[in-house]
Order: structure tokens, then C-alpha cells, then sequence
């Protein structure tokens, strides 16, 4: 199955972002790695945050939202400034806390129907 060629276009621009020529491979693959995990979610995030938020819980709404403007934001800087290191960490820092911060928001333990297990991703990745 081939791609759409917007869709296309897409994919590769995300993949040129923080590319820099002196990379190696192995670098290269991981700059596209941690851009995609930083973009793949961004929608969901979207997503995720109206669904809360038209189901009353505005605070726990807002926090998957904000997650995608930061990441998108990080993404930013990211391609600026090439620095895989400060890209790397806040991405996963971002993945440990928003979990953290969903749990209180919705309750704690029980009433976030475990979110914070989603925590687990940054360890893993």
C-alpha cells in the first residue's frame, strides 16, 4: 500500500527534523525515533483532552492537551537547536509525569482508572 503523497511529504519532513549531514546512522534513526514518539501522540493527545473535558473533568482535559503543545513546542526547539540530549530527556520526563499528573487530576489511584500505569512507557522507551 503506497502513501498519499501529503502524507508522504509529511513523514519525511518530520524525519528531516534535528537532521544534521555529520550523523551517523545510528544517530540519525534515533533523532527520527524520538520525533516520531514526540509527534505519533500529539493528536491522541488532542483527542484524549475534549473527550475529558466534555465529560466534565476540565483540569484532567487540560493536562493531555498542554502535553501536545509542549511536545510539539519541544519538537520545535529540538529542530533549532539539535541538542538530542535535553530532546531525549524531556520527552520521557514528559511521558513519566503526565501520567503522574492525570492521576491526581482525576482522583488518585482508583478514580484515574490506573492511568498512571501509562507511566510504565518511559522506562520502556
Amino acid at each position: 500500500m503506497q502513501m498519499p503523497p501529503t502524507l508522504h511529504w509529511l513523514v519525511g519532513a518530520a524525519g528531516r527534523i534535528g537532521a544534521d549531514p555529520a550523523d551517523s546512522s545510528d544517530v540519525a534513526l534515533q533523532k527520527r525515533v524520538l520525533v516520531g514518539l514526540a509527534l505519533i501522540p500529539a493528536p491522541a493527545g488532542i483527542i484524549w483532552g475534549i473527550i475529558y473535558i466534555a465529560a466534565g473533568a476540565r483540569l484532567g482535559g487540560f493536562i493531555p492537551a498542554a502535553y501536545t503543545f509542549v511536545a510539539l513546542a519541544n519538537t520545535a526547539l529540538f529542530g533549532w537547536t539539535r541538542n538530542v540530549r535535553f530532546f531525549r530527556f524531556s520527552q520521557l520526563f514528559l511521558i513519566l509525569v503526565l501520567p503522574w499528573f492525570m492521576m491526581l487530576s482525576l482522583g488518585g489511584f482508583k478514580n484515574s482508572s490506573v492511568v498512571i500505569v501509562w507511566s510504565v512507557l518511559s522506562p520502556l522507551v
